[in-house]
């Protein structure tokens, strides 16, 4: 499924479940080490080995690399989803967090 704006992303690594939120024209928003780690990459296994994070906007496929993931709305049909509007919003505000 092609995701859209306000959907989570379940992307699987070795060992673990990354997740980001989709934001719309191939960015998601998510957990990753900062930078400043060598070897950071949003793909790397820093992103668990590290006690650290910061909130960033990054290309999809950029985020993936070669693992698989789906979109997972799972809780959407036991609860009321947000608005999109709220949910972008509010990602955004967290960025570099």
């Amino acid at each position: 499924k092609k995701p859209a704006p306000g959907d989570l992303i379940e992307i699987f690594r070795s060992g673990y479940q990354h997740w980001a939120i989709y934001v719309g024209d191939g960015y998601v928003i998510h957990l990753a080490p900062p930078s400043e780690f060598a070897q950071a990459g949003s793909y790397s296994a820093m992103s668990v080995l590290c006690d650290r994070a910061i909130v960033k906007k990054e290309e999809l496929y950029v985020v993936v690399g070669n693992d698989n993931y789906r979109v997972n709305n799972l809780l959407d049909e036991k609860y009321e989803p947000r608005p999109i509007e709220d949910i972008l919003r509010d990602a955004q505000r967290l960025l570099g967090l």
